[in-house]
């Protein structure tokens, strides 16, 4: 199974309940604020829906038959959005998603997993003039390669833009106010600043630093990281060449549970990747890239946040798990370089084809953040090696269909005779 750290959180991994803050608290408190404020007129309120179908079957297993992974999953939510404009300078958002899974595996459906809601975001927005821009509440934070984070936080978000140059600060926690069915146990506060410098429509350069700090919960000790780092994606203005370039450092303590003493911690990672876009029929794009984390030592082992997704538009056509869609590792004492072609083969239909190689970088017994439910024996650094192809069909607005498949092949990290992994899935969205 994979590794559960402070780091990497399941949303599934829920132990028990924080304190409770009732929703229709949060709502009247926001609303009694902005409009003892603001005297205009307020207009009707905005509303949209989509609707999400997700059809989804995984196979791993070892040459024992002592663990294995053969389960076919059916997923269906229903995301209503509302916009609820408060005046000229500010506007009440919220999203709310109901949802429903299905296993084949008896075991792995409980009351939990069948039928959930969660308030994925409620926030007061506020642009108090034309360049400083504030939310308060429940809102969606990412980055685009999603590294650094892809999730939904409870806090406070200040934006400063001045057109080509951005400055964002936020304080945040997850799930701080409860609003789901999937309760959390931990405690950890997210103090984040970027800025957001872009030279034309198509490159962004940010420089950033994140710190997170966090109460010990269930198996997981008490820890306090910082990342600083710069991520650049960049296409010169009527360019076919893209690339991009992330380069992060670590630094911070976590508590060991066995001696209740600090451990120092540090690491570094870096990712490189080139895109070109040649003007044919089909206008494929050519990708090359390495992403690269330091191993070692408990003490030396790069990790990621814990609140990445690592979802990237690799060849430029649709976003997807860059890191490889069956193996999907975190970026932890590995180095993997990938390959790949994506194509726009009529105006509805793209497609995209990517291989992945996968090594350790210090040879060791697990693989942390893998979806896969088996570990390396720790004798052989060579993972393996892993290809994904990722169709999107877009029939209008409304409609869109995307379908995945993807195949890990074991390499000599793992035992002999090793039966491959792969996944395949269907994902059908309707936006009414």
């Amino acid at each position: 199974m994979p590794l559960k750290t402070p780091y990497m959180v399941s949303r599934t991994s829920r132990l028990a309940k924080q304190p409770h803050v009732p929703t229709w608290l949060i709502v009247s408190a926001l609303l009694l604020t902005v409009q003892s404020a603001n005297s205009q007129s307020i207009s009707a309120p905005e509303f949209d829906a989509s609707l999400d179908l997700n059809l989804a079957r995984t196979e791993a297993q070892d040459a024992d038959f002592i663990n294995e992974r053969d389960t076919g999953q059916v997923e269906l939510e229903l995301t209503l959005d509302a916009k609820q404009s408060l005046g000229k300078w500010a506007s009440l958002v919220g999203r709310l998603q109901l949802s429903s899974r299905r296993f084949s595996r008896s075991e792995l459906n409980n009351d939990d997993e069948t039928f959930a809601y969660d308030l994925e975001r409620l926030f007061l927005q506020v642009n108090a003039g034309d360049n400083l821009r504030f939310r308060l509440g429940r809102q969606s934070f990412d980055d685009p390669m999603e590294f650094i984070w892809d999730e939904d936080l409870d806090g406070l978000r200040l934006s400063f833009d001045f057109g080509n140059t951005e400055l964002e600060l936020s304080q945040t926690r997850e799930d701080w106010f409860e609003a789901s069915t999937l309760d959390r146990v931990d405690k950890i506060d997210n103090t984040y600043g970027a800025l957001k410098l872009r030279p034309n429509k198509n490159t962004i350069w940010t420089p950033y630093v994140i710190q997170r700090a966090g109460d010990a919960f269930g198996d997981s000790p008490d820890f306090d990281s910082t990342w600083i780092g710069l991520q650049a994606i960049v296409q010169p203005k009527g360019s076919s060449w893209r690339y991009w370039f992330h380069a992060t450092a670590m630094d911070g303590t976590e508590t060991d549970p066995d001696s209740n003493s600090d451990i120092d911690l540090q690491g570094q990672a870096v990712q490189l990747g080139l895109n070109w876009t040649a003007n044919v029929a089909w206008e494929p794009t050519f990708t090359l890239a390495v992403s690269h984390a330091s191993g070692g030592e408990r003490d030396e082992r790069f990790r990621q946040t814990g609140l990445h997704g690592n979802d990237f538009a690799l060849n430029n056509k649709t976003t997807f798990r860059y890191l490889g869609e069956v193996l999907d590792p975190e970026l932890t004492n590995i180095r993997i370089l990938t390959a790949g072609v994506g194509a726009t083969i009529t105006k509805k239909w793209t497609a995209d084809i990517a291989v992945h190689s996968y090594q350790q970088v210090e040879i060791e017994d697990n693989l942390r953040g893998s979806d896969i439910e088996f570990e390396p024996l720790g004798l052989d650094d060579d993972l393996g090696i892993g290809a994904d192809l990722v169709v999107n069909y877009e029939h209008n607005k409304q409609l869109n269909l995307i379908m995945t498949s993807g195949r890990f092949v074991p390499g000599d990290a793992f035992s002999d005779g090793r039966d491959d992994a792969w996944i395949a899935r269907l994902e059908v969205e309707y936006n009414f």
